[in-house]
């Protein structure tokens, strides 16, 4: 995840409610996260990704307790202690039903 002004800046193609039209004038990542809560919801990402560069700071933007975030010092690529922890954080959710 991240805003729309670094996926401008860093040529990193656009999301889904960025393809309608005005969209993007009026919301950005962290309103979509924020219209999420309070269902739970878990962010993953990398420092070194482009992709992301900025999520932590998008998820300081939202309010709630809602967000469950990881971010490790690597890149884009799904590896084995982030693929862990998001079906960790699955199975507990599908636990507390």
């Amino acid at each position: 995840m991240c805003s729309f002004e670094t996926r401008r800046r860093e040529g990193t193609g656009i999301t889904l409610f960025e393809a309608v039209p005005g969209l993007a004038r009026q919301i950005d990542t962290h309103d979509v996260l924020s219209a999420i809560g309070p269902r739970p919801t878990m962010g993953v990402s990398g420092t070194q990704d482009k992709y992301s560069r900025d999520a932590d700071q998008i998820v300081a933007r939202v309010a709630g307790d809602f967000i469950t975030e990881l971010r490790v010092d690597r890149g884009h690529a799904l590896d084995l202690e982030r693929f862990d922890a998001i079906v960790a954080w699955i199975v507990e959710r599908v636990s507390e039903r």
